[in-house]
């Protein structure tokens, strides 16, 4: 372990197996190292390590003589350190987390919520669909009532000039739909290509920043696509079963 450090950059190595000190491979005694600090080419590497040196290491008679303490002695009281144990090192300082990286693990978590509401809902209406398809019907007995006249449905008004159709929220998803939409495109961009403003499964805002998920079904109410809007943008999108 490294208690000392010249200032030409070596440095002294303890040697625990056999006990002695260490430069560059080389056996140096404590009067060496005494007579470096005194001529100011050596800094232990702290209080503690320079008591517990002269403590266990004490220098020949006449070489601590010349040797004054580089520091003032520290007024909380020090164990010596045995020979044999490392020398503790300090912990480093705990960081804390960015605000931002906050931020960015809670819209994570919520992201990930939703996909699995998504998910676990998609996977009971697929439980639902087999389980209705699955067993027999029984045969009813013909059912005779009578039947009401046949009128033709009054033709729809004609939209007024410079006006459109608001969208039905009844639009199927596809495919074709489903490749139109890019990042960056704003809601009512998608409701355009969709035809149906779709529904909100989520909503939530962290930090000014306002995150949607929204859910369009295909024609058999099992395909389905969700979008999810960061800021009134497109940030993801999926699908499932489209056709």
């Amino acid at each position: 372990m490294g208690v000392a450090t010249f200032s030409d950059g070596r440095t002294v190595e303890y040697d625990q197996a056999v006990g002695v000190f260490l430069v560059e491979g080389e056996r140096v005694d404590m009067s060496t190292l005494t007579s470096a600090e005194a001529a100011g080419s050596l800094t232990w590497t702290d209080d503690a390590t320079r008591e517990w040196a002269y403590s266990y290491f004490a220098p020949p008679e006449g070489a601590t003589a010349a040797v004054e303490p580089s520091v003032e002695p520290s007024t909380s009281p020090t164990e010596p350190i045995p020979v044999g144990e490392p020398v503790p090192a300090a912990e480093p300082p705990k960081r804390a987390l960015p605000i931002w990286a906050l931020v960015l693990i809670i819209v994570l978590a919520v992201l990930l919520l939703c996909s699995c509401v998504t998910i676990f809902g998609l996977a009971i209406q697929l439980g639902k669909s087999k389980d209705s398809g699955g067993g027999a019907a029984k045969p009813r007995p013909p059912v005779t009532a009578p039947q009401p006249p046949i009128t033709e449905p009054a033709p729809e008004p004609a939209p007024a000039p410079g006006t459109e159709p608001a969208p039905s929220d009844e639009g199927p998803a596809t495919v074709e739909k489903y490749d139109k939409i890019e990042n960056g495109m704003s809601y009512d961009e998608v409701v355009e290509i969709m035809g149906s403003k779709g529904e909100e499964l989520s909503s939530s805002e962290f930090g000014g920043v306002k995150v949607a998920v929204f859910l369009w079904y295909g024609s058999d109410r099992t395909s389905n696509m969700m979008i999810t809007f960061q800021d009134d943008k497109v940030m993801s999108k999926a699908q499932y079963g489209l056709e």
